[in-house]
């Protein structure tokens, strides 16, 4: 009998997006960080787009610090709408070689506006290219198959000496 077994086995694992951040509740006007961790599972890919959603009554966006999974984090392909509650931003390989990626994809620093919980989204539409998606380097489909799970954000009143202290690291920003 002859058997033919592969020489090698291929593990296949589902590429994602997902959130990280805070799990108490924040006080007002203090700035927080959120995570966007990527995996592309395994496959080589040319770059990753994401599309955050958030309720601009609640969040404002201060800033994109972006990861390190890409050689490329374009400065055009990165925005903040606070009036419309959404934040784009994209890495790619540029005119590198194709990629595997783990690891942190980039930071968003948020500030709470108001008391109450809202979420915080990575939107993801099947077959859609104008949201959050992770491009392979051949095949054209998205990698992205499942929603990443949203966050949520409570926010607080500030205490009079949490209220000081952001008032003090303000003023140290500006000089």
């Amino acid at each position: 009998m002859v058997s033919f077994l592969p020489h090698f086995l291929i593990l296949a694992t589902t590429a994602s997006l997902s959130l990280a951040g805070p799990r108490q509740a924040l006080p007002i006007s203090q700035p927080f960080k959120i995570t966007i961790n990527l995996s592309t599972g395994g496959r080589t890919t040319l770059g990753t787009d994401t599309v955050l959603s958030y309720d601009p009554r609640f969040l404002s966006a201060l800033k994109i610090v972006p990861g390190k999974t890409y050689p490329n984090y374009p400065a055009n392909l990165i925005d903040i709408d606070n009036v419309h509650g959404k934040l784009r931003f994209s890495g790619t390989v540029g005119f590198s070689p194709p990629k595997t990626a783990e690891g942190v994809f980039g930071e968003v620093f948020f500030l709470a506006k108001k008391e109450g919980q809202t979420q915080i989204n990575l939107e993801v539409k099947p077959k859609e290219t104008t949201d959050s998606n992770i491009v392979p380097d051949f095949g054209g489909i998205d990698l992205l198959t499942e929603k990443p799970k949203e966050i949520t954000i409570t926010a607080r009143e500030a205490s009079l000496g949490e209220k000081i202290l952001n008032f003090i690291k303000q003023i140290y920003l500006w000089l």
